[in-house]
């Protein structure tokens, strides 16, 4: 049981990371989006020829926003197979999906690119609902009072 213990803490520590590193990459992208869309918009508006900066600043943003949004993935597949082995297939197995497609959907899109073959929308959603499970997965487990074995272990 030691064994098992020591990988919850693992998966545990992995999840929150990807949390956090989430959390700061989405910080990053909103403030590119504040700070640079409109400046350069306003340059590749009136400047002959720099309308690719624009698009640079708008690929950046968006390349961010998969990378966070793959971690959350990351998260809710971690948290997901945890609730799973606690007990709670339903939502543990719901969100372990959820973490994946979004994984996958928004690796895709840093692979491939925002005009690659599969839609933007796609990805986006898909972090969406992961986060959405993922959240009701931490709070499942909270209130299991598993979470403190989970993360002090």
């Amino acid at each position: 049981n030691h064994c098992t213990t020591t990988v919850q803490a693992k998966n545990a520590q992995l999840g929150w990371s990807a949390i956090a590193f989430s959390a700061v990459l989405n910080i990053v992208q909103v403030s590119i989006g504040l700070t640079l869309f409109s400046t350069f918009g306003k340059v590749a508006g009136t400047v002959e020829g720099a309308q690719p900066l624009i698009g640079g600043v708008v690929s950046l943003s968006f390349m961010i926003y998969y990378a966070a949004k793959l971690l959350l993935g990351l998260a809710a597949l971690v948290f997901g197979l945890s609730f799973i082995a606690k007990g709670g297939k339903a939502i543990g197995g719901l969100t372990a999906l959820a973490g994946g497609v979004a994984m996958l959907a928004n690796g895709i899109l840093i692979t491939f690119g925002r005009d690659g073959f599969l839609p933007s929308a796609v990805a986006g959603a898909s972090g969406m609902i992961a986060t959405l499970l993922l959240a009701i997965c931490l709070i499942s487990l909270y209130r299991k009072a598993d979470l403190g074995l989970i993360l002090y272990k």
